[in-house]
């Protein structure tokens, strides 16, 4: 993150077309200050919770953000709602956070505050089912791994991965013989490369195919 004082020392007459390198205001904003006209506090002192104009560039790694005199460096596109929604609520907070290097607070309680929010609205994702045919469970572990290395095996379900998307929960069956598809029913089926090493293979096959979920 960088900062960049570009306040003057004649009472905040600042140059009007440039903001730091490669940032700039849009042509509406031409011979007008940018600062208020204390720059010694931001936000200024009579009214601490007010909000600077926000200019707002993308570039090739994240963006350029100017609030007020300060310009700041964002990652991601994540972050930037997290930090302009936050600052619509209370600017003089934010401004303190990013003084005292914190703003990665801010982001993890802005996420943590959105998760709650979806809890409170009950959302419920829906669960896809996808059974994974291996030669042995190592088999379907090892594949798990390279296709989907986020997904977590259950501590008691030792044939059963959970990986969450913002739109779905995922789980993965290890699947190698017919007695795991017992009771089963699966939105898909896939296959790892030494599936048919497995001598049962073609029965699992047939089995599964009867299982599989009408779409």
């Amino acid at each position: 993150m960088d900062e960049e004082k570009q306040c003057c020392d004649d009472g905040c007459k600042c140059q009007s077309e440039t903001t730091g390198p490669g940032l700039q205001y849009a042509p509406d904003y031409s011979n007008r200050p940018y600062c208020d006209e204390d720059c010694e506090s931001d936000p200024v002192s009579d009214n601490p919770n007010k909000m600077h104009d926000i200019v707002i560039k993308q570039a090739d790694y994240g963006f350029l953000v100017k609030v007020g005199c300060q310009t700041l460096c964002i990652e991601s596109k994540t972050n930037l709602i997290a930090l302009f929604t936050e600052y619509v609520k209370d600017p003089q907070r934010v401004m303190n956070l990013y003084n005292e290097q914190k703003l990665v607070d801010l982001y993890i309680e802005h996420r943590l505050n959105e998760v709650e929010k979806r809890k409170a609205r009950k959302e419920v994702r829906p669960q896809v089912n996808i059974g994974v045919v291996g030669a042995s469970l190592d088999d379907v572990k090892k594949y798990l791994a390279d296709i989907v290395p986020l997904a977590v095996r259950g501590a008691t379900a030792l044939r059963k991965y959970m990986l969450e998307t913002q739109d779905h929960i995922i789980y993965y069956h290890a699947i190698t013989t017919v007695d795991h598809t017992r009771g089963m029913a699966f939105d898909r089926v896939v296959e790892t490369h030494r599936a048919r090493d497995n001598k049962d293979f073609p029965v699992i096959m047939e089995v599964m195919a009867t299982t599989r979920v009408k779409s």
